[in-house]
């Protein structure tokens, strides 16, 4: 291989690491999130409702989705309260005094499931 290949091969493996699907990984358990509500808008987003945690040391600081086939997997990212978290949609701060969140979600898909630590909620429709 020349010089002049490495840093063309060098791009393509940095691209290709960028591009990789970073697997969810579900905190939560359903019945700490639990009431859980979502709704289709008309503006194509869904409206997705669920109830904080109270930690000291942790907080839902959004969510993090993927489609897979015509299901949108949805799953609540639990963050440090000191460190680096970057989940795909934030959640508005502070949560409301009855600790129910409110994130809009793009409508990408026919069915939506919420993945929790312990199994998976079909929420729509």
């Amino acid at each position: 291989m020349t010089n002049k290949a490495m840093p063309a091969l060098l791009l393509l493996l940095v691209s290709l690491i960028a591009c990789a699907k970073t697997p969810m990984h579900p905190v939560y358990p359903k019945a700490s999130v639990q009431p859980v509500s979502a709704t289709r808008l008309a503006d194509g987003e869904i409206r997705l409702k669920f109830l904080v945690p109270v930690e000291s040391m942790y907080f839902a600081s959004g969510v993090d989705y993927e489609v897979s086939g015509q299901t949108l997997r949805v799953t609540i990212v639990r963050c440090p309260i000191r460190g680096e978290c970057n989940p795909m949609l934030r959640r508005a701060t502070p949560v409301a005094a009855d600790r129910i969140a409110e994130i809009r979600l793009p409508n990408l898909g026919a069915r939506v499931v919420l993945v929790h630590a312990d199994g998976e909620e079909q929420i729509l429709p």
